[in-house]
């Protein structure tokens, strides 16, 4: 099965968002909030999934809380902001996707001379046709589950770009430049230490 291209650094202008960093590596990180934001409706139950992969993936490195972005109008965060915005629909399909393929990255961080800054955008779409594609038989009895494992998966990939300051990619783990479908859905798939380390160095 082809590997799929998990980001894409985009070039824009920066952005005015709170995005300090710990200044030694010996020092536990602050709390990082990921506001999440929706274009369309989405599974609650792939979502909810999502953020328990995502800190397996990342190996609860980091410390986060999650917010939805209409509940930023009520304040109360601290620390750093990461912003991600879900485009297309969150939701899992029940049948495979037509034989095509959808070529292009399952999601994006935006960067300002080749630094990555905290706000990305995630493809729903070409992750849940790269989820479909890899599953067979009983898989399709929790199909959300998969598919909020794998979004979990391309967060956490993302998050390491935003955290690192760094496109850099790593030989293995949720941080290589791509990865096939069942990769993206099979039993553990972690942060690379390197990866981690990159990140705690910021």
């Amino acid at each position: 099965m082809r590997p799929c291209w998990i980001c894409a650094c985009v070039s824009g202008l920066a952005l005015t968002a709170s995005f300090a960093v710990a200044a030694e590596s010996n020092v536990p990180h602050a709390p990082v909030t990921i506001v999440l934001k929706f274009e369309n409706p989405f599974s609650s139950r792939s979502i909810e999934e999502m953020k328990r992969e995502f800190q397996r993936a990342t190996r609860n490195s980091i410390p986060v809380e999650w917010r939805m972005r209409d509940q930023m109008a009520n304040g109360g965060t601290t620390g750093d902001l990461v912003l991600v915005t879900f485009k297309g629909r969150c939701i899992m399909d029940s049948v495979p996707p037509p034989v095509y393929d959808e070529s292009g990255p399952l999601a994006w961080t935006s960067a300002v001379d080749g630094a990555p800054l905290p706000f990305g955008q995630v493809s729903c779409d070409r992750v849940r046709n790269a989820v479909l594609r890899a599953m067979w038989g009983s898989d399709f009895s929790h199909g959300e589950q998969l598919y909020g494992r794998a979004l979990g998966r391309v967060l956490a990939h993302e998050f390491y770009h935003m955290m690192a300051k760094s496109t850099a990619h790593a030989a293995s783990g949720v941080t290589k430049p791509a990865l096939s479908g069942p990769e993206l859905i099979g039993s553990s798939l972690t942060m690379d230490p390197e990866a981690i380390e990159m990140m705690d160095r910021q």
